[in-house]
């Protein structure tokens, strides 16, 4: 069985059509929580179960877990990602003060 790849944009893109606030009303959930998850692109997996109920019953779509756990090693790959090159841009801006100080 294939599996389709899901991100957690694309499953909040989902309501986009729907209003902002679409997902926070089917979620139960705060709208500035909502807000967050899209922000930061991630949804916490203690509202996964939730999350795949409501996404069947407002969609008709079946979400698996493991989807959301690719979803989640996907998201953490590309955090990762952007910490190596935030720490190598702040390592080359040190290595080029010194050297401007020693010039």
């Amino acid at each position: 069985m294939i599996v389709q790849k899901l991100t957690f944009p694309e499953i909040i893109s989902w309501w986009t059509e729907l209003g902002e606030s679409a997902m926070a009303r089917d979620m139960g959930m705060p709208h500035n929580r909502v807000r967050q998850w899209k922000n930061r692109h991630f949804i916490p997996p203690w509202y996964w179960p939730q999350l795949v109920a409501v996404i069947e019953a407002r969609f008709g779509r079946l979400v698996t877990y493991r989807q959301l756990v690719e979803a989640s090693i996907e998201r953490g790959d590309l955090v990762m990602q952007q910490r190596r090159r935030s720490a190598d841009t702040r390592r080359k801006n040190r290595e080029k003060s010194k050297t401007d100080e020693a010039a």
